[in-house]
C-alpha cells in the first residue's frame, strides 16, 4: 500500500493534524516566492504566497493538537512524531536537498541543505519535543549521523 495511505493514517485523524504540521512545506513556499520575486515573475510569487499561507495555517494546528493528545496518550504522540518527521524528511531530502545542492549556483547560494536542516528544521523540532516532555525518535541517531551528516 502506498506509504502516504497506510491503514494507520486512514483509521486515524491525528494523523493528518500531526503529519501537516510535521511537513517542510511552508518553508519550501517562502523560499519558492523569494525566487520568483528575484526573478520578477509576480504571478508566480503571489500564487505561491497564496498557497504558502494556507500551508502556515495548516503547521498552526500541529500544537494545539499536540497539546489535547498529550492529555490522553503521550506515547502515541511520540509514535505519530517520530513517524512523520521521517517520512517528511526523506521527502523533502529529496525536493529539496537535490535542487539546493546540486541545481543552485555557488555564488547564488546562501547556504547549503545541511545549513538549512540545522537551523529551520532541527533546531525547531528539538524545541517542539523538549517543550511537550517527548523524546528524540528512536532512529535519531542514526539520522543525526547518516542522514545529515552525508548532505554537503
Amino acid at each position: 500500500m502506498n506509504w502516504t495511505l497506510d491503514k494507520t493514517r486512514l483509521s486515524s485523524p491525528w494523523h493528518e493534524f500531526v503529519g501537516s504540521g510535521n511537513r517542510f512545506t511552508n518553508l519550501q513556499f517562502v523560499g519558492l516566492a523569494s525566487l520568483a520575486r528575484e526573478s520578477s515573475d509576480h504571478m508566480f510569487e503571489r500564487m505561491v504566497t497564496s498557497i504558502q499561507t494556507d500551508e502556515a495555517r495548516h503547521a498552526q494546528i500541529g500544537h494545539p493538537v499536540l497539546s489535547v493528545l498529550m492529555k490522553h496518550d503521550p506515547d502515541y504522540v511520540q509514535y505519530l512524531l517520530d513517524k512523520w518527521f521521517w517520512r517528511s524528511w526523506r521527502l523533502f531530502s529529496i525536493l529539496t536537498g537535490l535542487s539546493t545542492d546540486y541545481l543552485t549556483a555557488l555564488d547564488q547560494r546562501p547556504y547549503s541543505f545541511k545549513e538549512f536542516m540545522e537551523e529551520w528544521i532541527i533546531d525547531q523540532y528539538l524545541r517542539t519535543l523538549d517543550e511537550f516532555g517527548l523524546k528524540k525518535p528512536w532512529y535519531w541517531t542514526f539520522f543525526s549521523t547518516n542522514s545529515i551528516s552525508t548532505i554537503t
